[in-house]
């Protein structure tokens, strides 16, 4: 999964390796799984992504360093880390979004105030971040529409639920779009509540890919013949796509 919520998610490798199995697409970008992530004993009991007990608003994104609080008047300390390098064996939580070794820890956004931003730990805990020029915001639909691709996520690691068939409008009762064969890719168009509409990424499964590397909101209109649909990207407090959130 390219960086793939997927993130999702998803991936984080570059294109050169988009013609893996998919077998070995999921094992870049493992997805969550059912188990409580809150705590844990060691943060390389995380996957990439994991559930999270709401996904919230949108996702507050560190960069090396952070302080979570227990409390909103962020006077009880819950965990410092000073370098997400070198101190990735102290986190004993698993955020929403976790790969230390590309600086990658995003959380769950639940609320933001003037003050701190509301954030979901595991499946059954809440913390509270300071808000730092270090933390960076984005609303789930900026999220999604600022990465360089989504796809379907899948149920077990190999195989799509039969709720992310791709669409003609934003319905269940909705028929299902046609695809071609190969490795998907598509481009987040708009988002209208729990769905996205997308186009069919038609330069993805190209030997000579000339757009390799770039978000593909630069260049999916280029497509002559534009498969579009649309996709559910989140059930309740699961994410059902894979961001790419790199080329």
């Amino acid at each position: 999964m390219r960086l793939c919520v997927a993130l999702v998610l998803i991936g984080l490798l570059s294109c050169s390796q988009k013609k893996s199995s998919p077998e070995e697409k999921i094992e870049m970008l493992p997805r969550a799984t059912e188990r409580d992530s809150t705590p844990v004993a060691s943060s390389q009991q995380c996957t990439y992504y994991n559930k999270v007990s709401d996904l919230g608003i949108g996702v507050a994104k560190i960069e090396r360093s952070f302080e979570l609080f227990n409390d909103s008047l962020l006077t009880e300390s819950y965990i410092s880390i000073k370098d997400l390098y070198k101190d990735e064996d102290k986190i004993n939580f698993c955020p929403l979004f976790f790969l230390p070794d590309y600086g990658i820890l995003q959380f769950a956004c639940l609320e933001e105030t003037k003050s701190y931003f509301k954030v979901a730990i595991g499946t059954s805990d809440i913390k509270y971040l300071p808000k730092t020029a270090s933390i960076t915001f984005q609303s789930w639909s900026d999220y999604i529409m600022g990465s360089f691709g989504i796809r379907r996520g899948t149920t077990d690691g190999t195989e799509l639920s039969a709720e992310q068939d791709v669409r003609e409008s934003a319905s269940d009762q909705a028929k299902s779009v046609p695809l071609p064969a190969g490795y998907e890719l598509f481009c987040p168009m708009e988002i209208n509540g729990d769905w996205v509409k997308v186009t069919w990424d038609c330069f993805y499964n190209l030997e000579d890919n000339v757009h390799e590397g770039e978000p593909c909101s630069s260049y999916i209109s280029e497509c002559t013949q534009p498969i579009t649909g649309w996709i559910t990207w989140r059930k309740g407090n699961e994410l059902l796509i894979d961001i790419l959130l790199m080329p």
